[in-house]
């Protein structure tokens, strides 16, 4: 038998071929009515069958599927049934079966699970391959058109780059954008438009800095490359440009006549004062004619000769010699007061006059103090007393000179005279060379000597809260707070055996300021990793005797670590600082929080999250991290308002302060410092718990207050200084107690003030807090009459001028310490206006009050605009201009004839006009006292007329939120102008 072969081919969408080959002719109707069934993989009834129609066995068979086969084909069944001549057998020797799967539009695959990709949309792709007939469409190459583009590349064919400010120059394979963001300087969907100008880095989230030129930098870097506003230099602006230079590019030289040479690094102002003999913002003006010397303050003498008795406006020698009787060069000495008359006359004899009562002088001086030391050293020979300290570095020799219960005191705060009762004197001798590692800083001296008093109080010295003020007035001039502040010791003397060690020598700032051992902070100690339990630093008592404070050193470089983990080992949420970083040119306190960003100090990361910053204070908010350990929030509130060895001018800005940062209680201790923790940090631990007895008792006991703050550290409240400033802060503090609130409990507050509800005030009315603030105010005034010697008021000018045709009213004049002094431009002009710098938000004596022109000042009014950089002008009162003689015509009467005065011409545009409030741009050009008008001495400003004299409240927000809209920028002054 000849050999066969058969073949059928299933196709699911196509025709179903059967193929026969017998190449003997022969058994052709073994396949005849054959069947062909194709089933689901869930289904029991065939979704599509052929049955042959029967006849010859053909050697092809077309079979065509009458409809498309929705269903993929599980199985295929295949029988061949029995024919008359009984040759009807199954003769297969191979069966092929191929389904082609049918899937929904724009999907392929065996199992329709990958998207076609095709340039044309609406067309399908090809199911088994994908291909496309239109080709693939944009981001896809490839037979299949589902190979994505490379990361650099895009588009049809793929044939587009990537942006090449797109980063890694990556985007999306189909668009371009790009999608994984834009390398520095660059945002955009296509990361193709620059920062805008104020703004750099990625994703422009970084600002210019303010000092950047019209705060304008490279967008990728943010370097000023446009240049640096006045006064500062560098790539970023951000150095002030140095000492004795200012202006743009810190080109200018300040002016010889500032002190050192020193100015403000933007506008040239002398900002530390001026030479002997000069006065004005750029000491440009000599002192006027009959004054001389610093801030010419000094009269010449009236025995110099000549009608006008003038004197050389530096040094005050006058100019043409003496009055008879009288020696140069100041011609305040008699010739009797020098040692007796003297023949002839001249300056030769003028000289020798001085010089020998000069040369006795200094021997007298020499032979004092050689005897001095003598008698000293003979002293201790015979008295084998030891006067050497622990370290070998100070010897101090005192000599007693009273009675054996006089307070042996020594005063190194050159402000504060000794007391009339101190009888004791101090020498002391220190070696040059310092011990290595330790700080080259002089001790924080105190003005007691370490006494050995008696620790124990007796008496009651409390004050009740109602006596304050007539307490503080009675006792300003004399002695008595002196005499309390001596008579409790600066050391108790308890063990102070670690802080002494010579292993935590470099840990303390000040040698002679060491914490007691039995309530010194302790740190977690660690050998392994040399982390030692010492700092510089005691727990220190509230009011209630828990120890509510940790009174420390600010930290320098040797414990800046240890200073951070106490905060984080005490678990701190508050942190007081009181001083400066840097005074008087030495080192008081390490920076230990980030200027800006984030900084790690040992094993703890300290962000930066918000600076505000006030007048006289600045909050700084941070977060802590450590480890895996929970993050913390830290507030520290900075002051920024205690110059250097003194106390603040008053004590209106330390009380705000103070009740800020109380305001906010926390779970932790309280952490204060200062630079050694012990003078200002006393003086405000001292007013806290003050506060707090007399809101318990309604008293206050300062004496008591300060004994128990220095059993807990030694030499806290340093000086008597700081011990009066203390009194007055106090009584501040007790009137304006709980006025400091958030804003949500202002209701409440308005409601206790106006009498409806008792409150934390017990129902004071208006009226009450502002007779007790003024009484306050006028307390002030006549003490510092008293203290310094004026005999009428404290505001009168140290210079005796005739000002009346300046001064609107008599009795309001300018405090000479805050007025702003003009500068003179020609001989005819003074520097004196009826003006005071006031505080703003932001910044001390920066804004201005002044009356409204009188017809001889408006001159002057322009002036001081030009002059102190006045941004906004607010004036009150301009209804009354009609018919109140006093005011002046300092204003345009309209928008088309500017004022002219001798030095001004001010024109207006206005702005916007309602029943409250004009608000008006302002040109003011300014000429020379001989010349033209010139574009160059122009100023622009916005002023705001407040028509009604009676406010309402309703009226007065309007116009506060009209000056917040027109506020200038912070460098700019504001004027607030009334009657």
């Amino acid at each position: 038998m000849s050999p066969m072969y058969r073949r059928v081919a299933v196709h699911g969408r196509h025709p179903v071929l059967v193929a026969s080959y017998d190449t003997h002719n022969c058994c052709q109707k073994r396949l005849v009515n054959f069947t062909i069934q194709a089933y689901s993989s869930s289904g029991t009834n065939p979704v599509y069958s052929y049955t042959d129609p029967g006849g010859l066995a053909q050697l092809v068979y077309t079979v065509v599927s009458p409809a498309l086969i929705q269903t993929p084909v599980e199985s295929v069944r295949f029988d061949v049934n029995k024919n008359t001549d009984s040759l009807s057998i199954m003769a297969l020797c191979e069966v092929y079966a191929f389904g082609e799967v049918v899937c929904s539009a724009g999907k392929f695959g065996r199992q329709c699970e990958r998207d076609c990709n095709c340039a044309n949309q609406t067309e399908a792709c090809f199911v088994s391959t994908g291909g496309c007939p239109s080709g693939c469409a944009a981001g896809y190459t490839g037979e299949d058109c589902y190979t994505q583009c490379p990361n650099t590349k895009f588009g049809e064919g793929c044939t587009e780059s990537c942006n090449n400010t797109c980063l890694n120059r990556e985007c999306d394979h189909r668009t371009g954008v790009c999608d994984r963001g834009c390398v520095s300087g660059y945002i955009g969907d296509f990361c193709e438009q620059e920062c805008p100008n104020t703004k750099f880095g990625e994703g422009c989230a970084e600002s210019c800095s303010t000092t950047c030129l019209n705060r304008d930098c490279d967008h990728r870097t943010g370097v000023c490359d446009s240049g640096c506003v006045s006064g500062y230099i560098g790539d970023f602006c951000e150095q002030e440009c140095p000492n004795t230079k200012f202006g743009e590019v810190c080109a200018e030289s300040c002016s010889t006549t500032c002190l050192n040479r020193e100015c403000d690094h933007r506008t040239g102002v002398c900002d530390s004062g001026c030479v002997s003999g000069y006065i004005g913002d750029f000491c440009e003006q000599a002192c006027n004619l009959g004054t001389y010397g610093e801030d010419c303050n000094k009269i010449c003498s009236d025995h110099c000769a000549g009608e006008k008795k003038s004197c050389d406006h530096v040094n005050g020698t006058c100019d043409q010699g003496c009055d008879s009787g009288y020696m140069m060069p100041l011609c305040t000495q008699t010739r009797q007061n020098v040692g007796g008359e003297h023949s002839g006359e001249g300056a030769d004899d003028s000289v020798g006059g001085a010089l020998v009562p000069a040369v006795i002088g200094v021997v007298a001086a020499v032979t004092v103090i050689t005897a001095a030391i003598v008698g000293i050293l003979f002293w201790r020979r015979h008295t084998g007393a030891k006067h050497e300290s622990g370290d070998g570095r100070i010897i101090e020799l005192a000599v007693e000179t009273g009675s054996a219960s006089s307070n042996p005191t020594f005063d190194t705060d050159k402000s504060e005279r000794p007391s009339a009762q101190s009888k004791s004197r101090s020498v002391s001798f220190t070696r040059a060379q310092e011990v290595d590692g330790e700080e080259k800083e002089e001790d924080e001296r105190s003005e007691t000597s370490e006494s050995p008093y008696t620790n124990i109080l007796t008496g009651d010295t409390s004050v009740p809260v109602e006596k304050l003020k007539t307490y503080l007035h009675e006792h300003s001039t004399d002695s008595y707070f002196n005499d309390q502040f001596t008579a409790i010791p600066m050391n108790f003397g308890e063990n102070q055996t670690n802080g002494r060690a010579t292993r935590n020598r470099k840990k303390n700032r000040y040698k002679n300021i060491i914490p007691y051992d039995r309530n010194r902070v302790l740190l977690e100690a660690d050998e392994r990793r040399e982390l030692a339990d010492y700092i510089n630093a005691s727990y220190v008592k509230g009011y209630n005797s828990c120890e509510t404070f940790i009174a420390s050193q600010g930290p320098n470089d040797v414990t800046l670590i240890d200073f951070v983990r106490m905060i984080w080992e005490q678990n701190i949420d508050r942190v007081v600082m009181l001083t400066h970083l840097i005074e008087e040119g030495k080192k008081k306190c390490t920076m230990y929080w980030p200027e800006d960003g984030d900084q790690t100090i040992g094993e703890i990361n300290m962000q930066l999250l918000t600076t505000k910053v006030f007048a006289e204070y600045t909050i700084r908010h941070l977060r802590l991290y450590k480890d895996d350990e929970s993050p913390r929030d830290v507030t520290q509130f900075h002051f920024t308002a205690w110059p250097d060895k003194s106390v603040p001018e008053n004590p209106w800005g330390l009380v705000d302060f103070q009740q800020r940062a109380m305001a906010e209680p926390g779970p932790g201790r309280l952490l204060v410092h200062c630079s050694a923790g012990v003078g200002r940090t006393g003086t405000f631990i001292a007013l806290c718990n003050l506060l707090q007895e007399a809101e318990v008792s309604g008293k206050m006991d300062f004496r008591s207050t300060m004994h128990t703050l220095r059993q807990d550290r030694m030499h806290m409240i340093q000086t008597v200084a700081q011990y009066t400033f203390l009194h007055k802060a106090a009584l501040v503090g007790h009137m304006t107690f709980s006025s400091t609130m958030q804003a949500k409990n202002i209701p409440a507050r308005f409601q206790s003030l106006d009498g409806g509800g008792s409150g934390d005030m017990s129902a004071r009315s208006y009226q009450q807090e502002f007779d007790d603030l003024a009484a306050f105010c006028d307390a002030e005034t006549i003490m510092s009459t008293e203290q310094s010697g004026v005999e009428e008021s404290v505001y009168a000018n140290e210079r005796v001028m005739d000002k009346n045709s300046k001064d609107r009213l008599s009795n309001i004049l300018p405090n000479y310490n805050h007025r702003p002094i003009l500068t003179a431009e020609g001989k005819d002009e003074d520097t004196y206006i009826n003006a005071v710098l006031v505080p703003n938000l932001k910044k001390n004596s920066h804004d201005i009050l002044t009356q409204l022109p009188l017809p001889t000042t408006v001159t002057d009014f322009w002036r001081l605009v030009t002059q102190f950089d006045v941004g906004l002008v607010v004036a009150f009162d301009v209804d009354l201009r009609t018919t109140d003689e006093t005011i002046g015509d300092f204003l345009p009467e309209n928008d088309r004839e500017p004022l002219k005065t001798e030095r001004f011409e001010i024109s207006s545009t206005t702005v916007s006009e309602d029943s409250a409030i004009k608000e008006m741009f302002l040109t003011v050009q300014k000429k020379g006292m001989n010349g033209p008008f010139t574009s160059t001495g122009q100023h622009n400003l916005t002023c705001l007329l407040c028509k009604n004299s009676t406010l309402d409240p309703g009226t007065v927000l309007e116009i506060v939120n009209k000056i917040i809209a027109c506020r200038p920028s912070e460098t700019c002054r504001s004027v607030y102008t009334c009657r």
